[in-house]
């Protein structure tokens, strides 16, 4: 009895792990997009957990040693949304939602570090904040999320350009997908 569940787990494993560079970028182009759209935290985690399975099974399927630059671009797009997904869990661990992370705890040490852009202001407002009824900076986790995302935004990017130049990512779309291509009529 226990084979068949096996085996029908890893069929569904093999499903959704993307087979190409292809399908793993095309899946990273797609969580771009519902980000730069704007959506909710549950939207966002189930499209992470969709996208780590795809490309994060591609990722670990890759051979050791066979790492290429498109390859390490896509693991720090990856790093990225991973890395928004944990601040953005911080916001509703525990009983009470936090708007805020202390900017002098260990994760808002480590957002800091990883993304100093943050102290900088954003078309939204500034990212820092005094946290209310508080003498404590904070970073404003929703706005530090976007900062990040438009992070991996700028990464993802820069990867469709080292793997077909200067040609538009929607032209990549377009070969990938095997739909026509809109030409505006």
């Amino acid at each position: 009895m226990k084979l068949p569940l096996i085996l029908l787990l890893f069929c569904f494993c093999l499903d959704c792990i993307a087979t190409t560079r292809y399908e793993a970028v095309l899946t990273l182009k797609k969580l771009q997009e519902r980000t730069r759209d704007g959506l909710r935290y549950q939207e966002f985690v189930e499209l992470w957990k969709d996208t780590d399975c795809r490309v994060g099974g591609y990722l670990d399927r890759m051979e050791e040693g066979r790492e290429d630059r498109t390859t390490l671009s896509m693991q720090r797009v990856m790093n990225h949304y991973g890395f928004a997904k944990m601040v953005w869990d911080y916001k509703f661990a525990g009983p009470e939602f936090k708007d805020f992370i202390v900017a002098e705890s260990a994760l808002g040490c480590k957002i800091l570090e990883k993304y100093p852009e943050i102290k900088k202001e954003t078309s939204a407002g500034e990212v820092i904040d005094w946290i209310p009824n508080t003498r404590v900076a904070g970073i404003r986790i929703e706005a530090a999320v976007g900062v990040i995302f438009m992070k991996a935004s700028m990464e993802l990017s820069e990867l469709f350009r080292m793997m077909h130049g200067e040609h538009d990512e929607s032209e990549f779309v377009h070969q990938t997908t095997g739909y026509p291509k809109d030409r505006g009529r």
